[in-house]
């Protein structure tokens, strides 16, 4: 009985009223006054320390200062750090391969590269793109090179009749008028060729794409490996339609005419050909209007 009668003033006691006052320390005038219970006196504390704790935990869980905290589950931190080891390995299998490439292009250009078995290998592009690295501030420095060395260069043309044949067979890349002529004694190492806006540039031989992508000064290129160390290039184009390893045949689309680069002046193709290491006069063996 006295247990029962000890609740019930328990409970009567939350819902007794105290009246807070504050008063003026100097005149004791009231300044204002609250109303209080011991049950809303709880209700205040207990959402006070739930928003503590409400705050406390979102700061722990979406904020990286849970992985200062001992004991917590460091499993994000792990993978992040796993994936960013992952990505070096393939910058750094990328550098190698890149480095590699750069290497076999420059052996081919000036007539060390050993072509044996490429006619095999183009067969077998023919069902299967390769996979080549993209080129493009080295290559450009690359070509920069090889065409400051081919100014002291002398072309033997006993060379060209290992290939003559193969020149004579030359896919036009695309036709219109030419517009500056082959003038290697000047660093022009091919010929430029204007046509109509929006021409499709098209592959001189079968080949191998081996450069497909932008340069400051000769805009959007192509460059294509065909049999016995020839390469063409093609330049100043608008669009791309192949990639780096894409198998192409002769006549092939392989670009849009345009005006890119800083190193021209209008809508035309500028058509290179090169045999190791040496440039050739593209119009010999192309009739190009």
């Amino acid at each position: 009985m006295g247990h029962q009668e000890k609740n019930k003033g328990w409970k009567e006691g939350l819902k007794n009223r105290y009246r807070l006052v504050v008063l003026n320390d100097d005149t004791y005038e009231e300044v204002s006054s609250f109303i209080l219970s011991r049950i809303n006196i709880y209700i205040i504390i207990t959402t006070i320390l739930m928003c503590i704790i409400l705050s406390v935990t979102a700061i722990i869980v979406y904020t990286p200062i849970k992985e200062y905290l001992p004991g917590l589950d460091r499993t994000k931190l792990k993978y992040d750090v796993r994936a960013l080891n992952d990505q070096i390995l393939l910058i750094e299998d990328s550098l190698r391969a890149r480095q590699l490439f750069i290497e076999n292009i420059l052996r081919v250009l000036k007539g060390n590269h050993d072509t044996t078995g490429f006619n095999e290998k183009i067969e077998l592009a023919k069902h299967d793109s390769i996979d080549v690295n993209k080129v493009t501030y080295e290559d450009s420095m690359l070509r920069l090179e090889v065409e400051k060395e081919n100014e002291f260069t002398l072309f033997d043309k006993s060379d060209i009749k290992d290939i003559e044949a193969l020149l004579f067979h030359l896919f036009t890349p695309v036709k219109g008028v030419i517009s500056r002529e082959y003038e290697q004694a000047k660093g022009h190492f091919g010929v430029d060729i204007v046509a109509h806006q929006n021409s499709n540039i098209k592959a001189a031989l079968d080949g191998i794409v081996i450069f497909s992508d932008w340069t400051l000064d000769d805009g959007f290129v192509i460059a294509v490996q065909h049999n016995n160390d020839l390469i063409s290039f093609y330049k100043h184009n608008s669009v791309l339609h192949k990639k780096n390893g894409n198998f192409v045949e002769a006549g092939e689309v392989l670009a849009v005419i345009g005006n890119t680069g800083e190193s021209t002046d209008g809508i035309h193709l500028h058509f290179e050909l090169w045999y190791k290491g040496t440039s050739i006069d593209p119009t010999e063996y192309l009739s190009l209007n």
